[in-house]
């Protein structure tokens, strides 16, 4: 009985919300191979979803320097994991150690019909150093995604 507790105890599991390339279908969905997918959801708060001339997706939210004018919810997918250490590739590709995101907590709605009908949920924000880049040289897109990223 010892050991079943002991084991349990790093059972933890891990809820990532993907709202861009990450999402199914898109072009780094891959790297979510050792993930499960949860459902799909929309964020909780009202927040702004730009793209860069690259068509990077950038969540954005409030405060800082930059307060956009267009913020609605935004739609994505739940992504859960219990590996230990599930973020370091993840990290890697959203340039976490460059400062050009990074992961924070949001609050999700699931669709499907869960017993709790929130989540909390890791996922990447632009840095505010990115946002300065992106405002100083005019390549945000806000009217772009209305709360959807649809890029290849």
């Amino acid at each position: 009985m010892f050991d079943i507790k002991l084991e349990y105890k790093y059972m933890v599991e891990t809820f990532l919300f993907v709202y861009g390339t990450l999402k199914r279908g898109h072009r780094n969905h891959q790297l979510l191979k050792d993930w499960t997918f949860v459902d799909k959801a929309t964020t909780g708060d009202f927040l702004s979803l730009i793209t860069s001339p690259y068509d990077f997706p950038y969540l954005i939210v409030s405060g800082g320097r930059y307060s956009p004018v267009k913020t609605r919810p935004v739609r994505g997918e739940i992504y859960m994991s219990t590996k230990p250490h599930p973020w370091q590739m993840l990290d890697y590709l959203e340039g976490v150690e460059h400062d050009h995101y990074q992961r924070t907590n949001i609050t999700v709605i699931p669709d499907g019909g869960w017993p709790s009908a929130i989540f909390e949920c890791q996922t990447y924000v632009a840095t505010q150093s990115t946002v300065d880049i992106l405002t100083a040289h005019k390549m945000m897109n806000e009217n772009l995604l209305k709360g959807n990223y649809y890029g290849w």
